[in-house]
């Protein structure tokens, strides 16, 4: 995923601005809606709608756990809901979430969305620094590797036509 972010062709800027939208996004509880969010967010700031859409997968089955936790202590202690205590038991998560009433599922998703902000900025301003930085350093590399292959075809090149100029046609 990284090398074909790196290969995108856009300014560092609109990969960049792409990438940290795509991670912001990610770290939001409207799963399911990640890439459609990121395209618009995207469209928006004028960034990189195909690394937008590649960077949703900084969320993922090993760091949505981290991500959800996270946003969810941080966002009741944002709201000043102190305590350990939740809204909700456990065993009875699967049921609150397969019921499709915002009204049984909000003391969940309230936390998170609230929460979700400055981790999404978070996340969203070191990859936005990160990736901007990449690309330039990815490109210059690519450039020096570019332009040595032209200098080195272009001594063959040299090398044949004098080896060349020496030798009579038969």
């Amino acid at each position: 995923m990284v090398k074909r972010i790196l290969r995108l062709r856009a300014s560092p800027h609109a990969i960049a601005i792409g990438t940290a939208a795509g991670v912001f996004v990610s770290c939001t509880p409207f799963l399911g809606f990640h890439i459609l969010l990121a395209t618009a967010f995207t469209y928006l700031v004028a960034g990189n709608v195909i690394a937008a859409v590649i960077a949703t997968w900084f969320g993922n089955p090993i760091t949505f756990p981290i991500i959800w936790a996270t946003t969810y202590k941080l966002g009741r202690f944002m709201l000043g809901q102190s305590g350990t205590e939740t809204p909700f038991h456990v065993s009875d998560l699967s049921a609150k979430l397969s019921t499709y009433s915002l009204r049984t599922i909000w003391p969940i998703i309230e936390p998170m969305i609230v929460g979700s902000l400055p981790v999404g900025i978070g996340c969203g301003l070191v990859t936005y620094i990160a990736t901007r930085i990449a690309v330039a350093e990815f490109r210059k590399r690519q450039e020096a590797r570019l332009k040595a292959r032209r200098e080195a075809t272009s001594a063959k090149v040299r090398a044949e036509v004098v080896a060349g100029i020496g030798k009579r046609p038969s």
